[in-house]
């Protein structure tokens, strides 16, 4: 079992606030739940007066799972990868999530020239393969959330999803991440290291500025554990409840 590097603060049993500039992404390890349908039912009641199972779900054109009760407004999306489950939630915008587990051998460099941006390549090219593992899921995650966020299918969509990831000169400071995509939509990004071996994006379709950030686990006794998880990267429009971006920032070295 692999722990949560992200630092844990107070334990509450009370609802978290989400305002309409709040993500809140929620972790759990895949043991430690009855099934994952259950623990995103309950996820979604931290912020409404509707019981778990009272909870009603349809689908887009594509695909997306989306809320169908007409007393909610949350928006929300789900990832697993490896022994995690994560569920982001917002107030009403689009919202996607990608979870992926990055200790594995497959050819990343191989899968990056398939379906990247050849500026993506150049960059993977030039770092390390200790490097280019970590790197890679970075540009996967957030193409994957972008993707999510949208409602659209995967494809095409990867080679058309590009982004310019600039890590922070030291590991403790927070890169930056921008679309570079020729159609390009307004949205935020946040790229994320959850726990070790593990890589985390979320993106929120919106013009608004100032998007807060917010990570929680819930216990089996229902507990609720705010977390502090280490932020790689984030995009203009978002703000930072880690150290703040470095003016110096580099594409190497995602560490």
């Amino acid at each position: 079992m692999t722990a949560l590097s992200a630092k844990k603060s107070s334990v509450s049993s009370l609802r978290p606030a989400l305002s309409s500039q709040d993500i809140h992404l929620w972790l759990c390890h895949r043991h430690s739940v009855h099934n994952a349908d259950a623990w995103r039912r309950s996820v979604l009641s931290q912020y409404a007066s509707i019981a778990p199972d009272q909870w009603c779900f349809s689908r887009s054109a594509n695909g997306k799972p989306q809320i169908a009760n007409a007393a909610s407004k949350l928006a929300f999306n789900a990832s697993d990868s490896g022994d995690y489950l994560a569920c982001a939630v917002t107030r009403s915008a689009a919202v996607g999530v990608d979870l992926e587990y990055c200790a594995t051998k497959r050819d990343v460099l191989r899968l990056a020239q398939r379906f990247f941006h050849p500026m993506e390549v150049a960059r993977l090219e030039s770092l390390s393969v200790a490097d280019r593992q970590h790197a890679f899921h970075d540009y996967w995650t957030l193409k994957e959330a972008h993707i999510k966020a949208l409602g659209a299918t995967l494809g095409a969509a990867l080679e058309n999803t590009a982004f310019d990831l600039q890590y922070g000169a030291q590991k403790e400071d927070v890169g930056r991440v921008a679309q570079v995509s020729r159609v390009r939509s307004e949205s935020v990004y946040f790229v994320l290291e959850p726990m070790p071996d593990y890589r985390l994006a979320v993106c929120a379709i919106s013009p608004a500025t100032g998007w807060r950030l917010s990570m929680f686990e819930q216990d089996q006794a229902g507990r609720v554990k705010a977390l502090q998880p280490r932020l790689i990267a984030l995009s203009e429009g978002a703000v930072s409840r880690s150290p703040r971006p470095s003016p110096r920032s580099r594409s190497a070295s995602p560490r």
